[in-house]
């Protein structure tokens, strides 16, 4: 059954990595209601956040804020470039 309720995913600090990060972007290859995400705090290094942001720039219904932290604690956010989110 498809998910027509999720519009939000939240999911810092859940410690992720690069290899939870890749899954969460298979996921929203296929996911239409998912239109917020947010991955703070989970150790996700550039590998990671090159999944998410790939999947940011063919998945249409992803245009909220896209938060996330790298593996070293810098914010990348929205307005980075490896992050792109739609206004």
């Amino acid at each position: 059954a498809a998910n027509a309720t999720l519009t939000v995913l939240n999911l810092h600090f859940n410690q992720l990595g690069n290899v939870g990060a890749q899954h969460i972007a298979e996921a929203l290859k296929v996911n239409a209601t998912v239109t917020k995400l947010d991955l703070c705090n989970n150790t996700i290094g550039t590998v990671g956040t090159q999944h998410i942001a790939e999947v940011i720039k063919v998945n249409a219904t992803v245009t909220g804020p896209v938060a996330a932290t790298s593996a070293t604690g810098v914010p990348t956010t929205s307005q980075a470039p490896s992050l792109p989110t739609r206004r």
